[in-house]
């Protein structure tokens, strides 16, 4: 009756009850069990092999042992199957003749047990699923910091073919200068209870350089504190490559916008409700526009600060520009630059709700007082080659006429 776990006693081939403790009737549910067989008190277990046992077991006088075995069956009457979860002995009861008169039943319900292991099952084939899902470098170190486990990106990623050939080696051998430096201070972050973080470069085992993004946490203990490393590296050396390659691009362009003659800017245009451009605003400029421009000071200013007199064709182009897209290309005058004339060649940059607008000019005022001045001289010229056209025809004319009155003269016998 006190046992902790469940019992009962049957007797015969039959398997009729003789007894049941308190345990055994939780676990099987309020029914009438004694002088009934097996399987007339527990017909819902049927085809789930428990008959087939006790006969064995009575057949053959041989104890069976199991463990975490599932039990379906009603608990109340009426009610929905449950399903519980037992770890049981059959043992044979036998007389003085050596004869099987019974079996003898005591087990324990490991339901929360069972259902306690499934779920860290479940929870460890769920982290399983995650790591291997990841293509990150996932490393468990210990305080010393030495290798304990790698998942098998990790392998793949360090083209490691052998762990066993590594595990247990100090992590920060695997760096080296800065890198080694790194990694040790990431470790003692880690042991502090904090998270290390660096960027480094170090060789794969099959000696293949890569570049490493670097996290070191703590993983704790029942006690809080940290008890093991958890090293999360990933593969950046195609992003590190791109932000090179980047870098000097930009260090190219950097070098050309400030080294070229041409003035260039890029302005924001500000558009009255009937989207016609009021001002801009020079957002970036190179060291030619002020030369260009003869304007100071002016980046991040508006324009209507800097030079409040510039003519309205300016702004009608660059607002064209900026809501259009369509580049333009053109020569024109700004009499607020000091008379200047500029060859200019303005396009939008930029998502379009931005109203940004780059422009590339020149300052062309010599060439055009040159075309100028040499228009007035054709002027000139063509002016005197009209005068002296003239005379000439006048003296032509003042010779045929003397001409023709000395013939008159000469037939009259003058």
């Amino acid at each position: 009756e006190q046992a902790p776990g469940f019992i009962c006693i049957s007797h015969g081939p039959e398997h009729v009850y003789e007894f049941v403790n308190p345990a055994y009737a939780r676990l099987c549910g309020t029914r009438d069990f004694i002088g009934k067989t097996v399987r007339e008190a527990l017909p819902e277990i049927a085809d789930q092999g428990f008959y087939e046992l006790l006969d064995t077991v009575y057949a053959t006088g041989e104890r069976h042992v199991a463990e975490n075995v599932g039990v379906s069956m009603s608990r109340t009457p009426g009610a929905d199957i449950d399903e519980r979860f037992v770890n049981f002995i059959y043992e044979p009861v036998i007389d003085e003749a050596g004869d099987v008169t019974g079996i003898f039943t005591q087990g324990h319900d490991v339901t929360d047990a069972h259902d306690a292991q499934e779920a860290r099952r479940v929870d460890a084939e769920f982290l399983r699923s995650v790591l291997a899902s990841s293509n990150d470098c996932i490393k468990v170190l210990d305080l010393d910091a030495n290798l304990l486990f790698m998942t098998d990106s990790a392998l793949r990623e360090l083209e490691v073919s052998d762990f066993n050939a590594i595990k247990g080696c100090p992590w920060p051998s695997f760096w080296h200068g800065q890198g080694n430096t790194d990694a040790v201070a990431a470790i003692e972050v880690a042991k502090a209870g904090g998270s290390g973080r660096f960027q480094g470069q170090a060789d794969t085992m099959a000696g293949t350089p890569k570049w490493w993004d670097v996290q070191m946490t703590p993983i704790l203990g029942l006690d809080g504190k940290p008890e093991k490393l958890l090293c999360v590296s990933r593969d950046i050396s195609g992003q590190r490559t791109a932000d090179l390659a980047l870098r000097q691009s930009e260090e190219s362009y950097r070098s050309l916008f400030e080294s070229i003659d041409a003035g260039f800017c890029i302005v924001e245009m500000k558009f009255d409700e009937a989207e016609r451009a009021t001002d801009c605003k020079i957002l970036e400029l190179n060291p030619a526009f002020e030369r260009q421009t003869g304007l100071q000071n002016a980046l991040g200013k508006w324009v209507s600060e800097i030079a409040p007199d510039l003519e309205r064709h300016w702004y009608d182009t660059y607002g064209r520009v900026a809501l259009t897209g369509e580049p333009a290309r053109f020569e024109n005058h700004a009499a607020s630059f000091d008379d200047r004339w500029y060859d200019v060649h303005a396009y939008r940059v930029g998502a379009p709700d931005d109203h940004r607008v780059a422009i590339l000019f020149n300052n062309i005022s010599d060439r055009k007082r040159s075309e100028q001045a040499l228009r007035n001289v054709n002027e000139t010229l063509e002016q005197r080659v009209t005068e002296r056209t003239a005379e000439l025809m006048q003296a032509q004319e003042a010779l045929n006429q003397s001409q023709k009155l000395e013939s008159m003269g000469q037939l009259t016998g003058g």
